[in-house]
């Protein structure tokens, strides 16, 4: 059981059947022509079945139901020449869940800043092998740092040539369900480097530093509930209670800490010790010797 925990949207592939067509008060299947009306002239016999051809049209690979919109290959860029497969939000809100192609608007290269218009219409200054990422509005502008598209595929990343899986230097981050692929540094939350807004936080494929919510006054301190990390403050994770000394709820906040210096920073949370990060392999240098203050094995 992993113990860190992270928002649960809905996976890729699952659909909202409510608006399914149904069959008729006789429970015969209602046959639709081409254009979606009712078929007078159906006789029964579906010629079309025998070559694949309903195959093709009726069954989308599940891949392609991601979001409430369209899709493209992220990893392979597979969008028209003057375009570049990103990450956006889909359905109506800013949590990015989908993948579309837009227009290449600029040639700010990865490392520079960017201008991003908003994560519905996810267009940026960013060139083709790059896009807008950790945009804070500055001036009336939302105002970013161009980060590379992630190389190779999903099992094998690569980031500067070199596979993200095994550099410490760098990961490849992948957001909500896998729909983003950006190569970014990794941070330390024991000691975070991440500017002002910003906390670092463990993303499933290292630390990477996230922008942290408007309502930061708001966030919990040590020992108090969390649904997920983004809701504790800068330097804590979300833990599940078993592995905490003391949390009345089903998770709560906890610190960071860094193996190699033992116990230090887990002195404010009486009974606890710096453990392993354990959602990731402990040989994964994407960890780079990071723990968390809870209760020893």
């Amino acid at each position: 059981m992993l113990p860190f925990l992270a928002g649960c949207p809905l996976s890729p592939g699952e659909t909202d059947t409510t608006g399914n067509a149904e069959a008729d008060e006789g429970g015969d299947e209602l046959d639709l022509d081409d254009d979606g009306f009712p078929d007078d002239d159906d006789d029964g016999h579906h010629p079309d079945d025998d070559d694949g051809r309903a195959e093709e049209m009726g069954f989308v690979p599940e891949d392609d139901l991601l979001g409430c919109a369209g899709y493209c290959d992220i990893w392979a860029q597979d969008c028209p020449d003057g375009e570049k497969c990103v990450a956006y939000a889909s359905c109506d809100g800013d949590e990015i869940d989908a993948r579309k192609c837009v227009p290449v608007m600029g040639d700010r290269a990865p490392g520079e800043s960017c201008r991003y218009d908003g994560a519905a219409e996810a267009t940026d200054n960013c060139d083709a092998s790059s896009s807008c990422w950790n945009a804070k509005e500055v001036d009336g502008l939302l105002i970013g740092t161009c980060a590379a598209f992630c190389a190779g595929t999903p099992d094998d990343p690569l980031c500067d040539g070199t596979s993200a899986l095994t550099s410490c230097g760098s990961a490849c981050y992948t957001g909500v369900d896998g729909v983003q692929a950006l190569c970014l540094e990794l941070c330390d939350p024991a000691s975070p480097s991440c500017a002002e807004g910003e906390a670092c936080r463990w993303t499933g494929t290292g630390f990477h530093c996230l922008n942290l919510p408007d309502a930061e006054a708001a966030l919990h301190t040590a020992g108090e509930s969390c649904v997920s990390s983004q809701d504790c403050k800068a330097g804590l994770e979300c833990a599940n209670a078993e592995y905490l000394a003391d949390c009345e709820h089903f998770s709560c906040c906890t610190a960071m800490c860094d193996l190699e210096l033992g116990d230090q920073g887990c002195e404010a949370q009486p009974g606890t010790s710096c453990q392993p990060w354990f959602q990731a392999d402990l040989e994964d240098p994407a960890t780079c010797g990071q723990g968390f203050c809870g209760l020893a094995p």
